[in-house]
Order: structure tokens, then sequence, then C-alpha cells
């Protein structure tokens, strides 16, 4: 999210309030929701691989 990318180089405003993933700064829902779709993300191509590396 960008607002943890301003957050990390220093925007006085934002605070760091936890780390998952990347550092999370201000308010942590979107940062949240950014980081499920993610994991999603992995997971599925993850899914999608398996056959292929377990193929031989």
């Amino acid at each position: 999210m960008f607002k943890d990318v301003l957050g990390y180089i220093g925007h006085p405003s934002l605070k760091l309030v936890k780390i998952n993933g990347w550092k999370i700064y201000g308010n942590d829902k979107l940062s949240d929701k950014r980081y499920e779709s993610f994991s999603q993300a992995r997971k599925k191509v993850r899914e999608l691989i398996s056959p292929m590396v377990n193929y031989h």
C-alpha cells in the first residue's frame, strides 16, 4: 500500500502499527486486505505449478 511506503520512508503522520509481510503504517485494515490478496495469489500459483514440479 502506498501509505506503507510513505511510512517506511519516514512520513511523520504515519506510525508503525505492525509487521505482516511488510511494515504496516497507520490504519492496518487496507494493508491486511492487500496482504491477504497477495497470500491467496501465492497459494493459487503454488497449486498451479505443483503438478508441473511433481511430474518428473
